[in-house]
């Protein structure tokens, strides 16, 4: 499994020196059994594989050369790799090939997929919650303390390795990038980004900051507690973030809809991750002060398996996983939005039925 290229390569390599070299070339389908498929995305395919010749089972991460270039799948196995000794990182192997079509480089099994499968209707709850804040986010104060900043923390990018959430890695750097470095606004899921990237045109530069982390991480810890995403982009445009910004500013008192359920201790810690401004955002740190207060007012409601307010709209639509890919990948791209709030759909229904209502009985 090991290359000697490989060692060599990372012998000589530091968190800031991305060195290429050579990889060997193999057939994944005759070095390996596909015993399952973890993940499809645009860019990669996850696949969990046992090796013919040693029969260990691990996970191979194939990065698609029609999506990206010899040079990025580099920086994605450099940092995985060189981050992976932090203990809620996913751990990457010594191991990468060339399998055609394909860069490949090898991973740990997370047994228990990841959040996005595992959410339900309502949340995961408090604890869970609190689980995934404290382990995340010393995850991210650690790249963040190497001047990194991952820019898509996301439920599909938290790997659970116990069922019940007890221990959970970040996995997914492929979009990782120094602090400060200019990058293209691209493949972005607006729920989760901070105003400045909503901001930015697309296929325009921004420049990498840790606030955006915060931020994201604020979105995934609003959606372990509710089922939900707390707006559809941080616009002022949206009603939701729109309220939420009201509040924010202390230009109202009335508490945003969607966190009313949340104690005054939440509220705070809200208030700081989800600060428009990124200079005066709160750091990654800042998760770990409210670990030991009382987030909900109310115990969650029972769990439904159905996960319906996080549905990618764009996934239902086409059949055939390539055209999945491509037509999100477009659609992404010229910024348009690949999510459905279900809790925002039922809303806007009722509001169009009260309305139809009112109108009927004045006519």
């Amino acid at each position: 499994l090991f290359t000697m290229s490989t060692k060599l390569c990372r012998r000589n390599s530091s968190f800031h020196k991305i060195n290429e070299f050579y990889l060997p070339k193999v057939n994944l389908l005759e070095d390996y059994e596909v015993l399952q498929t973890l993940g499809e995305g645009w860019c990669s395919r996850v696949y969990l594989v046992e090796h013919h010749g040693t029969q260990s089972e691990v996970v191979l991460k194939a990065v698609l050369k029609d999506a990206a270039t010899r040079r990025e799948f580099f920086r994605e196995f450099h940092y995985s790799y060189f981050l992976s000794p932090h203990q809620s990182i996913l751990k990457c192997y010594d191991v990468a090939f060339d399998s055609g079509d394909s860069y490949v480089f090898a991973q740990e099994f997370a047994p228990f997929g990841d959040l996005t499968s595992n959410i339900r209707s309502t949340g995961l709850g408090e604890n869970s919650a609190k689980t995934v804040a404290n382990q995340i986010s010393s995850a991210l104060e650690f790249m963040h303390s190497k001047e990194l900043v991952h820019r898509d923390i996301r439920l599909d990018n938290i790997l659970l390795f116990e069922g019940d959430v007890s221990r959970v890695k970040l996995c997914d750097f492929g979009s990782t990038r120094r602090v400060g470095e200019l990058v293209r606004k691209r493949h972005v899921w607006l729920p989760y980004v901070p105003p400045e990237i909503c901001d930015a045109v697309y296929n325009e530069g921004y420049y990498t900051d840790p606030a955006q982390d915060v931020w994201q991480l604020a979105v995934v810890i609003f959606v372990l507690l509710t089922g939900s995403v707390p707006w559809q982009r941080a616009d002022l445009t949206d009603p939701k973030y729109n309220e939420f910004v009201q509040w924010q500013k202390r230009k109202t008192t009335r508490i945003p809809s969607r966190f009313i359920n949340f104690s005054q201790r939440l509220l705070r810690l809200f208030r700081r991750v989800f600060d428009p401004k990124p200079e005066t955002r709160a750091s990654v740190r800042e998760f770990s002060k409210y670990l030991s207060d009382k987030w909900l007012l109310r115990p969650p409601q029972k769990l439904e398996m159905e996960n319906e307010s996080l549905c990618y709209s764009a996934r239902s639509n086409v059949s055939c996983q390539e055209e999945k890919d491509k037509l999100l990948a477009t659609l992404l791209t010229f910024g348009v939005e690949t999510t459905v709030d279900r809790a925002a759909k039922r809303e806007r229904i009722q509001d169009w039925i009260l309305s139809t209502d009112s109108a009927d009985q004045e006519k």
